[in-house]
């Protein structure tokens, strides 16, 4: 969008879909989605620090972090067997995404197919009228 217009533009907000055959949710829209950027190596997130969200024609890293809810009764019992319980403190750990999809590629490729994230752009036009401008992107295991 800054190609086509001179004006500022501003990463405003980033929404989910989960499509999965492992959720029971309906397949919509309604996942937010935390937004963060890699700053310096750092992760940090966009709304913590003025400007992360004005787009610029320069490649840019976004990180995008979602939630997951209302896995199947099959998709449950496959992550309970991955859950290690720590001793010590109690804390849950399942491991990252990119652990499951070594020890199981296909059910992390399941898992994410036909999911996509949509990023609205908020800017304004030549005429310098308030505009909202949507990218849609699959999303794939790599």
């Amino acid at each position: 969008m800054n190609k086509t217009s001179s004006k500022k533009v501003v990463l405003s907000s980033c929404t989910y879909l989960c499509a999965s055959d492992y959720t029971l949710a309906p397949h919509a829209w309604d996942f937010n989605a935390a937004l963060f950027s890699n700053v310096n190596g750092k992760v940090v997130r966009t709304s913590d620090i003025e400007g992360l969200r004005e787009m610029n024609k320069q490649q840019r890293e976004v990180i995008v972090y979602i939630r997951y809810q209302c896995f199947t009764p099959d998709f449950q019992k496959i992550v309970k067997s991955r859950i290690k319980l720590s001793q010590k403190n109690g804390i849950v750990k399942i491991g990252s995404v990119q652990e499951l999809k070594n020890n199981n590629k296909e059910l992390i490729e399941n898992l994410l197919q036909h999911d996509s994230i949509c990023f609205s752009f908020d800017y304004k036009d030549d005429i310098n009228e308030y505009r909202v401008g949507y990218v849609y992107m699959p999303v794939s295991v790599r």
